[in-house]
């Protein structure tokens, strides 16, 4: 044992009954020797007696009592390799598994959303006999309620879905369902009379008024749409939101009218 000592030096790596690295030599003295974690001096030290060690070789190999140390042993810097295992390769699996777990949770949501949106658009009885589905809050489903309420009219409602292009009259053919709908609520009600305001785009100097032209094809174009799809012709009116005559006559509606490219004001009931 005197001659393995001998060989026992400061800075030799000193392995535990497994082969992992417990630290290195840290000093040598009398019967015990110190091992400290590789680059670490103080509370990660500890004093092993020299009938712990085994062998001493290229390094400090101590017994497995020793290598536990009644769980005070330092912490393997690596773990030992074991025999004829081969190499990990499926790293990304988890966060494969995870992004599939993620997109299924997606996809249920928007199927939950859809089916909630289908269930709130559910149909509304029309006095004609006729069932149309309307979202809540919307312009339909506010024109509706009011016609079939005992509210006297006039009263004006904002287009919230038709969004016409800057200096165009076409109706983009997203709008095209909610026009549908409404005009089956409007022909539903055969006293009804309502006007189409049409509004021009607005100006970069808000001195300067938009041409009345403009609101005036706009307000034909939906009302045009309307009755194509059975609102009577006789029950729908197009005007311009711009024109004076108009503007003298009408309150000013709320916010900028020239942000507004259409507003539906049911004038009889």
């Amino acid at each position: 044992m005197a001659a393995v000592m001998a060989d026992v030096r400061k800075g030799m790596r000193v392995l535990d009954a497994g082969g992992a690295e417990q630290g290195v030599v840290d000093a040598v003295e009398g019967e015990r020797i110190k091992i400290a974690a590789r680059g670490v001096s103080g509370g990660g030290e500890r004093w092993l007696p020299f009938s712990a060690v085994e062998r001493v070789d290229d390094a400090v190999h101590i017994d497995r009592a020793a290598s536990g140390a009644g769980g005070r042993g330092l912490p393997p810097l690596r773990n030992p390799a074991v025999a004829g295992s081969r190499p990990r390769g499926n790293y990304y699996l988890p966060w494969v598994i995870g992004a599939a777990v993620l997109a299924l949770l997606v996809i249920a949501a928007v199927a939950w959303r859809a089916r909630d949106h289908e269930v709130a658009a559910t149909g509304v009885a029309l006095p004609n006999g006729r069932t149309v589905a309307v979202a809540p809050g919307s312009l339909n489903d506010d024109v509706q309620r009011f016609l079939a309420s005992t509210e006297p009219a006039p009263r004006t409602f904002s287009f919230d879905t038709l969004d016409l292009d800057r200096g165009k009259t076409e109706i983009p053919s997203r709008a095209e369902p909610g026009l549908a709908t409404l005009a089956q609520i409007l022909a539903a009600y055969p006293d009804a009379r309502v006007e189409v305001v049409g509004y021009g785009d607005p100006r970069k100097d808000p001195k300067d008024r938009p041409d009345p032209t403009l609101g005036q094809r706009r307000a034909a174009a939906i009302a045009g749409a309307l009755v194509a799809r059975g609102v009577p012709t006789d029950a729908i009116e197009p005007i311009s939101g711009d024109d004076p005559a108009y503007i003298a006559a009408t309150p000013p509606p709320s916010g900028d009218a020239g942000n507004r490219h259409a507003d539906l004001v049911v004038t009889r009931k």
